[in-house]
C-alpha cells in the first residue's frame, strides 16, 4: 500500500494507516484519490510560494540550476555534482542574490547574457562566494578537470 493510502487512512481514524483490502470500495478508493491530489497540490502551492518570482528573473533560474545539480538525483548531470559531494552553501536564494547579483550585474553588462554564466573556481569546491565567479563561455571551457588524460569540465 502506499505512502498516500496510509497518511489518508491514517489521517482518517485507521490505526497505523492501514486498511483491508475489503474496505477499500470504489468510493473509499475515490476519496483516496481525492486526498492524494489535495496533497500534491497543497505540496506545490508551498514550493510556489517559496520560489515566488525568482524563476522570472535570469539569475533566479541559475540559483535553480545550481540546487538541481547539487540536490536532485534525477538530474542529468548530477553525478558530475551532487553525486561527488559538491553542495550549495548557500542557504537561500536572498543570500545568493546578495553575494552574488552585483558582480552578476557588472559582469553581464561588460559581456551580455549569453556570456554570463556561473563558475566553480576548484571544480572540487562548493558553490559558494568564495568559489564561484562570473565567466564567459572560453573562460569556463577553460577551467576544467583532467580525469584520465581527458579533458573534462565538472
Amino acid at each position: 500500500m502506499n505512502n498516500i493510502i496510509k497518511k489518508f487512512l491514517s489521517e482518517n481514524g485507521k490505526k497505523g494507516g492501514y486498511a483491508r483490502a475489503k474496505n477499500l470500495t470504489p468510493k473509499r478508493l475515490s476519496e483516496i484519490g481525492k486526498h492524494a491530489v489535495m496533497v500534491r497540490e497543497k505540496k506545490k502551492r508551498e514550493r510556489e510560494k517559496q520560489y515566488k518570482g525568482i524563476s522570472k528573473e535570469r539569475i533566479g533560474r541559475i540559483w535553480y540550476g545550481i540546487i538541481a545539480r547539487c540536490n536532485n538525483p534525477n538530474y542529468s548531470n548530477f553525478y558530475l555534482y551532487g553525486g561527488r559531494g559538491i553542495k550549495c552553501l548557500w542557504k537561500n536564494f536572498e543570500e545568493f542574490r546578495k553575494d552574488m547579483s552585483k558582480s552578476y550585474w557588472e559582469h553581464l553588462k561588460k559581456f551580455g547574457e549569453d556570456n554570463t554564466q556561473i563558475d566553480r573556481i576548484n571544480n572540487n569546491g562548493n558553490y559558494e562566494i568564495n568559489n564561484c565567479r562570473w565567466a564567459t563561455r572560453k573562460e569556463q571551457a577553460k577551467n576544467k578537470q583532467k580525469i584520465k588524460g581527458i579533458d573534462k569540465k565538472i
